[in-house]
């Protein structure tokens, strides 16, 4: 009978346990289909966002030639879950380089990688993706700027569904437990104290401290209570661990993108480190051998001040947070980094421990330093130019300065050519080079046939002595041009006059030598008073007339809008009538300067374009230098106008000779009382000698008119290329709108528009003109 009874209770207990497991397995079939196709669904959903998002974020960085910027948009977009590449195909870039130009990242192996079309892996990666979209990227103007493909992963698919599948088998098996465990007890320990059973359930627990099954109801009113109070806390401990689970998650993901896009250093309370990450050994150089352990000094740079170090360590210890710029030294080579350093709390707010972020910022330094080094050299010769020279003279002590003129050169340029006239400015610049070599003078190139010697602090006989002897080495100097080998006459101004008056002086110099025949003259007060002298009388009386007379008039040159095509403003350029002609400012502007007629001249500009442009809606400039900016009553003059004509917003000013700017802050206060007149301001002649764009943006400038010795060789000089790219680059990232000035044939306007300049201007549009609004 007992054998009976126990066959039968184990025949019910199997006939239970296969139907739950049915019952489960139906259930968990019919959840799986749903569970897949929700999952991959999601995919789908996940990596249409990814590519509607890229293309509404990646055109304008794709139109500036940014490929740095839409790269990390790429690398913000692979960290989705299911993305497993993104691969654009970038056409402006194709055509720079002459070839099919693929910019893109994969996952390979939980690590992000810049994507190879020759990599095995890649390709078998991508070959065996779930999903791929692409389309095309366009810019606003409907302009096809590339392509885009985005391929999807099924991989956390498939481990999410075989999770589900390993849960449900334990569930099957659970529930299976759990129901015979309650016919147990009620068939066989129905009469012992349900305490017990409620400790034994308790006690089983996992290694989490939560209990793997829940207590059963009673018919007692009491131990039902008990039974749902602990049941309460068994869900809320569950509910608990699951929060603190995706917490976790959440911190992991924050830990790895940290990790993937910033340099990342961690240190004891003494300062030595006791992490980094894989970013900080790859540029650093380090191994983990070599830096856990050691004090930050490591990495510290003779370059950087200790008081940097000083103030950093002090704020941080303040529990505050520090941040700049520092240069680091690696192991192989120094690099730049823009340092966020912080100190880490514990629950009491003591410090445990010190985290530094840090980004790469070298390629920005190294170009900041191109730039600098282009702007200051002159294009066709190497050496320095004229902005280059200012600098040096205003930092000078005892300043000696010597021009050497190619005689008669524009015979040879006319005659030969302008190639090979070129090839003779540079053979001579380089051998002046070499023969001041083992002397302590620096060498420039003015413009066409003159160079300069300088320097800041020598002994005038010493200078003197050393420039006879290079120009007595140059008369032997010879250049083979066509089989022939020609000799050159040259000729030499020096001065040792004050650093504002030094070059126009050792100009002047050189005139006489030239007038007089001489191959060397020094200026001296005596030679001032010649020629020169009668020169500038002569013009004084034609600028004095030409006052009384009312015969300084105001001409137009149209500046055209390159997305347009049409003619959106003006600039207003001054000359002087004579009789039936029309005087450049060339022959008369500075002589207006010495004889004070100048701001008279400039208040009659102003006037006369005010009043020309006060009855239409074109926007147009006028040319102001340091110098009428710093007069009171120009200043004066130009809010007073301003008043009167009520035309402030269709008003430029625009800046000449920016470059030596000195009273900065009187220079600011202008700009910015300008501005309250809704007037705009722009840099004149920018990208020669001007290359701190930070000075820039304090000016808060409108425009930016890239200097004409840059234009009108952009379609031929790689150089000239690469200053103008990025001072377009530049000026779009700063909301400055940028024009080109000498644009004279239209191969030089197909590439102004191809590099993305808003306005053009020059006489491949118009001359200036008198009339330009009939």
């Amino acid at each position: 009978m007992k054998n009976r009874q126990r066959s039968i209770f184990y025949t019910l207990f199997l006939a239970i346990s296969i139907t739950i497991l049915i019952a489960v397995f139906i259930v968990s079939k019919i959840f799986y289909e749903q569970t897949k196709e929700y999952l991959l669904k999601n995919i789908d959903s996940d990596i249409k966002t990814s590519l509607i998002q890229l293309k509404n974020s990646i055109y304008p960085f794709m139109d500036s030639y940014s490929i740095h910027e839409y790269e990390n948009l790429i690398e913000n977009e692979l960290n989705r879950e299911h993305v497993l590449a993104i691969i654009v195909e970038d056409y402006n870039m194709a055509k720079i380089v002459g070839s099919k130009y693929l910019v893109g990242k994969i996952n390979n192996n939980s690590k992000t990688e810049e994507y190879d079309s020759n990599n095995k892996s890649h390709q078998e990666k991508i070959a065996h993706s779930y999903s791929h979209l692409q389309d095309n990227i366009e810019n606003q103007n409907g302009l096809i700027l590339g392509h885009i493909d985005i391929y999807a992963s099924d991989k956390l698919v498939q481990e999410k569904l075989k999770y589900f599948i390993n849960a449900s088998i334990i569930i099957a098996l659970l529930s299976t437990i759990i129901v015979l465990l309650v016919i147990y007890f009620v068939l066989h320990r129905i009469i012992q104290k349900p305490l017990n059973n409620i400790m034994e359930i308790i006690n089983n627990k996992t290694v989490d401290g939560i209990p793997t099954s829940t207590i059963p109801s009673y018919n007692s009113k009491e131990l039902a209570i008990l039974s749902l109070t602990i049941n309460n806390m068994i869900e809320s401990i569950k509910e608990s661990r699951y929060k603190l689970d995706q917490n976790i998650a959440f911190l992991k993901s924050y830990e790895l993108a940290l990790d993937k896009s910033s340099i990342v250093t961690k240190s004891n309370l003494k300062g030595n480190i006791i992490y980094a990450n894989e970013y900080f050994y790859e540029i650093s150089g380090f191994t983990p051998e070599e830096v856990i352990g050691k004090s930050h000094n490591i990495i510290s740079h003779k370059d950087t001040p200790k008081e940097i170090y000083k103030e950093l360590w002090e704020t941080v210890k303040r529990k505050k947070v520090w941040k700049g710029t520092l240069k680091n030294r690696g192991k192989l080579d120094d690099y730049w980094v823009d340092s966020t350093i912080l100190p880490i709390l514990d629950e009491n707010q003591n410090i445990v421990e010190f985290i530094a972020v840090r980004h790469d910022i070298t390629k920005m330094i190294k170009q900041q330093e191109q730039l600098d080094k282009i702007a200051n050299t002159d294009t066709l010769t190497n050496l320095g130019n004229r902005y280059k020279l200012i600098h040096d003279i205003n930092h000078s002590l005892h300043p000696a300065l010597a021009i050497i003129n190619i005689d008669n050169f524009s015979e040879l340029n006319d005659f030969y050519g302008y190639e090979l006239g070129d090839y003779i400015l540079k053979q001579v610049g380089s051998n002046i080079s070499g023969l001041t070599e083992h002397v302590d003078t620096n060498v420039y190139h003015l413009q066409g046939d003159e160079y300069v010697l300088f320097n800041s602090d020598v002994n005038k006989n010493e200078f003197e002595k050393n420039v006879n002897i290079l120009v007595s080495a140059l008369a032997d100097m010879s250049v083979k041009i066509n089989d022939e080998f020609l000799n050159f006459n040259f000729t030499t101004g020096i001065s040792f006059e004050s650093k504002d008056k030094i070059l126009s002086t050792a100009d002047m110099a050189l005139k006489v030598a030239k007038r007089n025949n001489e191959n060397v003259i020094v200026f001296s007060e005596k030679i001032s008073l010649n020629e020169e002298y009668e020169n500038n009388i002569y013009w004084s009386k034609k600028i004095r007339t030409a006052i009384i007379n009312d015969d300084f008039i105001p001409v137009y040159q149209p500046i055209i809008n390159n997305k347009t095509d049409k003619v959106e403003k003006y600039e207003s350029l001054v000359r002087m009538k004579d009789e039936d002609k029309l005087i450049s400012p060339f022959f008369f502007l500075e002589i207006s300067k010495k004889t004070k007629y100048y701001s008279t001249i400039t208040k009659i500009m102003i006037e006369k374009s005010f009043e020309k442009f006060k009855d239409n809606n074109l926007e147009f400039s006028i040319n102001l230098t340091i110098e009428d900016i710093l007069n009171k009553e120009i200043e004066e003059y130009i809010y007073d106008m301003l008043r009167i004509y009520n035309i402030g917003p269709r008003v430029v000013f625009e800046i000449v000779e920016s470059e030596s700017i000195e009273n900065f802050k009187e220079v600011l206060d202008f700009i910015n009382k300008i501005k309250k007149f809704d007037s705009k301001i722009a840099i004149d002649d920018f990208g020669t000698g001007y290359s701190n764009f930070i000075y820039l943006m304090k000016l808060n400038t409108d425009y930016i008119k890239i200097d004409g010795s840059l234009i009108k060789e952009i379609n031929t000089n790689k150089q000239a290329q690469v200053v103008v790219t990025m001072i377009v680059d530049f000026a779009k990232k700063m909301g400055i709108k940028t024009v080109a000035e000498f644009v004279e044939t239209q191969d030089i306007q197909n590439k102004v528009l191809e590099l993305g300049i808003d306005y053009s201007q020059g006489y491949f549009f118009s001359e200036p003109k008198t009339d330009i609004l009939n």
